[in-house]
């Protein structure tokens, strides 16, 4: 039998996960850069712990089964019987098979929609999913067991939809192993930090706009990130005709050591999105000691309580404001909040204490826990 450690004192668990996502690669996002640790941390409590996924993890990961394409598989998995069955994203038939699959066996269902029914996200191809909402998806996170989600915005979202299962709400992790002391500053040259998807949803036209409202300076702006298909001609296109291409650089995306040394190089973070279930990008920046510049539509309103960073608008006048305050503090400043960032990271987005939390939540579905976390509201 496994253990877990909860609070420093062992606890029986014979639970089993199974983890569904439907790309675990690199190019999977924030669902795949959730779904693979707290699969990781699982499997680690116990072997029989599987991640079941259409698209493979770019390296191997124990426990991992490939389910074919669109989750083809889930109807001949020889697997022993889970105890739960948790489905990180929505959409797909991937999801759905996954949603039946846990149905079929009679085992708790867990869903997780990370962010895909807030307002921005669910106006996006809205004919589309509305039809399917209706003819399908509402079915399914109804008949869930318990849905996940990252923070209480999300979590007021699904209600206000009308979905009644109780509801846990659990941060997001960070995984620090690759940011060691051999990743330290290697470039002298001020900088903007932007990593992310690079995606309208993320504010990037807003931050050229309000880039090129500041002031004579010596930063760069580096701009980071996957890109949504043609979209990283199309910011290419606007630096060019705004004149920028002196000091701002589109760069492709970064992962491991790279990701971290491109937070270390940079002075001040700035993720100006119009829709963030959490944002894992920002608690990575505030573990490196980078202060962050996001907005109302993140659920990060401690930064500015915390003195970790500045919220604004999702306006372009406001945004280049705190860029120009946050540029103008003495260098001093700037590291005494990231110092004071990093303290908080660590303490709130470690991925042990947030796998802690899973196991609780698994724990109580299960029936293995008789006392409701605190973190789990009701319907």
């Amino acid at each position: 039998m496994s253990k877990i450690i909860m609070n420093g004192s062992a606890a029986d668990s014979g639970i089993s996960i199974f983890t569904c996502v439907r790309d675990a690669s690199i190019y999977g996002g924030g669902i795949s850069g959730v779904a693979l640790p707290v699969h990781a941390g699982l499997y680690r409590y116990n072997a029989r712990s599987r991640l079941l996924s259409e698209k493979s993890a770019s390296t191997p990961v124990p426990g991992q089964v490939h389910m074919g394409g669109a989750g083809s598989g889930f109807g001949a998995i020889k697997e022993e019987l889970p105890s739960v069955v948790h489905v990180h994203g929505m959409w797909t038939p991937f999801e759905i098979r996954a949603c039946n699959y846990a149905r079929r066996l009679k085992v708790p269902l867990v869903v997780s929609p990370h962010g895909m029914l807030e307002p921005w996200a669910f106006a996006h191809k809205r004919a589309k999913k509305w039809l399917a909402w209706h003819l399908y998806q509402r079915r399914c996170l109804e008949s869930a067991d318990l849905l996940l989600v990252n923070s209480l915005r999300e979590y007021q979202t699904l209600r206000s939809l009308g979905l009644k299962p109780p509801i846990a709400v659990i941060e997001n992790g960070v995984d620090d192993s690759q940011l060691n002391g051999s990743v330290v500053r290697s470039d002298s040259r001020r900088c903007v930090l932007f990593l992310s998807r690079l995606s309208p949803v993320k504010g990037i036209m807003d931050l050229l706009r309000a880039w090129q409202k500041i002031p004579a300076h010596d930063y760069e702006l580096r701009i980071y990130g996957h890109a949504d298909p043609g979209y990283a001609d199309e910011v290419g296109a606007a630096i060019r005709n705004m004149g920028l291409s002196g000091s701002v650089a589109l760069k492709g995306p970064v992962f491991g050591v790279e990701k971290w040394q491109a937070f270390k190089n940079s002075d001040i973070f700035v993720l100006p999105s119009y829709s963030e279930n959490f944002g894992i990008v920002v608690a990575e920046s505030l573990l490196a000691g980078v202060p962050v510049i996001t907005t109302q539509s993140t659920p990060w309103q401690c930064l500015e309580k915390e003195g970790l960073g500045w919220i604004v608008e999702n306006n372009v006048e406001q945004l280049a404001g705190a860029l120009s305050h946050a540029m103008s503090l003495t260098d001093e400043h700037r590291k005494q909040m990231g110092a004071a960032a990093s303290v908080y990271a660590r303490e709130h987005f470690l991925w042990p204490k947030v796998i802690e939390k899973y196991c609780h939540t698994y724990a109580w579905l299960t029936g293995r826990q008789t006392q409701r976390p605190a973190w789990i509201y009701e319907g």
